[in-house]
């Protein structure tokens, strides 16, 4: 039997190392992994419950399509009736009552004019209008008058047209400016039917010279009854 002895100085022999600290480390690291597992099995465990909870929301929003269905189908027909009862609404409100229009037409005609025909034509027109600028909502002024800025327009406008004739009055003379003050000066008349350019041409009826007119009026559905 060989017996080994050690003759080196005391601070220079390898130091006896025991397994304690391998042992405390692998602990460590295996608290560390139960740690994480844990957690990850937590946070697994609320993803389940949310998917869950997001799976009922959708089934329930799924028993709902029906019902949304429904909701916006009413929707689109109270649209729909809302749409018909204004345009009702308007239509009553808006209405011509042409049978007392043509008979106050007849209380303003003085005795020496007749017509011989009333009817309802669109008619081309053009119309001067300001020029407004988008921004500021003001007039553009035109920088050679220093004055606002017109352009002109042109509409295609619904009109009444009652042509007829005038005969020569006691002073021999072919005056429709009665008719036309007449139907000027009569407000209730005047608001549905607003003046515009007469035409006039002298000509002759049953051998006598007479004026032959055509009056010309603007319809304002909504000026009046």
């Amino acid at each position: 039997m060989i017996i080994k002895i050690n003759l080196l100085p005391e601070g220079l022999r390898p130091i006896k190392r025991t397994p304690l600290p391998h042992l405390a480390s692998l602990l460590v690291l295996a608290l560390a992994l139960a740690a994480m597992g844990y957690v990850f099995m937590e946070v697994r465990g609320r993803v389940a419950g949310e998917e869950q909870r997001l799976a009922a929301i959708e089934r329930e929003l799924k028993e709902l399509e029906p019902i949304r269905e429904d909701y916006k189908r009413l929707k689109a027909e109270e649209q729909t009736l809302r749409a018909k009862v204004e345009v009702i609404d308007e239509i009553l409100r808006d209405r011509i009552v042409w049978s007392e229009q043509l008979d106050r037409l007849v209380t303003l005609t003085p005795e020496n004019v007749w017509y011989d025909r009333v009817w309802v034509a669109m008619e081309a027109d053009q119309r001067e209008v300001v020029v407004v600028d988008e921004k500021t909502k003001e007039p553009v002024i035109d920088p050679r008058t220093n004055r606002p800025k017109v352009e002109i327009i042109k509409t295609n406008e619904q009109r009444l047209f009652v042509s007829g004739y005038v005969k020569a009055d006691e002073n021999m003379r072919f005056n429709v400016n009665p008719l036309l003050n007449n139907t000027r000066a009569d407000t209730a008349f005047a608001a549905v039917f607003p003046q515009r350019n007469p035409r006039f041409e002298d000509t002759v009826f049953a051998e006598r010279p007479v004026r032959r007119f055509t009056l010309v009026f603007g319809i304002n559905a909504g000026g009046g009854a």
